[in-house]
Order: C-alpha cells, then structure tokens, then sequence
C-alpha cells in the first residue's frame, strides 16, 4: 500500500485556516450576512434574479458550507460577480437588507476590492473572475 499524501485536503485544510484569521472576519460575516439574506427571502430572490436579468449575469450566489472546505473561495467569486446585481438591488429599494443595508451602499464599492483579494490570498495560481 501506497502512503501518499491527499493534497486536495490538505489544501481545503490550509483554506480552513487561513479565512479564520482575523481580518477576513467582517468579510466572511458580510458574505453570510448578504447570501442568508437573498437565500432565505422570496422577495430578494425575485429582486435578484430580475436584477440578474439586467446586468447579464447568468451566475447566482452560492451558499457557505458550514464546515468552509475550501468552498469560501467559489463563495468569494459567485458574490463577486454578483456585486452589480446586488448594487441594483439595493440602489433601487424595493428589497430591505436589514442589517447590512446600512452597510451596502457603503461596502459595495469596496467589497469587490476586498474579494478580490481574498481569493488573490486563497488561490495564488488562479484569477478571480470579473
């Protein structure tokens, strides 16, 4: 019997680790904030989804697996994407985002510069879609 190492866990362990670091904190919570919010909200998913319709996005937001095996990073891109969907939605009022409501209008403009570098730190050898 062979003794190799499992590389794709290791790698999703290392993931693991690395978004528990203190300063993608607010980050991951914002993500789970907007995605909960849209995921559990018949009237954001039919905001979302007309505003999809609009800015030509064909991808929809994913959700975060509770155990974050390496998924955050695919989680970092979708919601990435889906930024100017997101912004349509909120700019135009008729879906409330509680809590980060206040927060989006504000993080929205950063946001895309923050995930971008969270998936930069997470995947090295990959891009982040645009």
């Amino acid at each position: 019997m062979f003794n190799l190492p499992d590389i794709i866990h290791f790698i999703s362990n290392t993931i693991k680790d690395i978004v528990k670091i203190e300063c993608f904190k607010l980050t991951i919570s914002i993500m789970r904030s907007v995605i909960t919010k849209f995921h559990k909200s018949h009237l954001g998913t039919a905001e979302l989804s007309f505003a999809h319709v609009e800015c030509h996005i064909t991808k929809g937001l994913d959700a975060i697996g509770k155990t974050c095996f390496g998924t955050i990073i695919l989680v970092a891109w979708a919601l990435q994407y889906n930024l100017p969907a997101i912004k349509r939605v909120v700019d135009r009022g008729n879906f409330d985002l509680g809590v980060c409501h206040r927060f989006c209008k504000i993080l929205l403009s950063c946001l895309h510069k923050i995930f971008e570098g969270l998936c930069k730190v997470l995947s090295p050898d990959l891009s982040c879609h645009q």
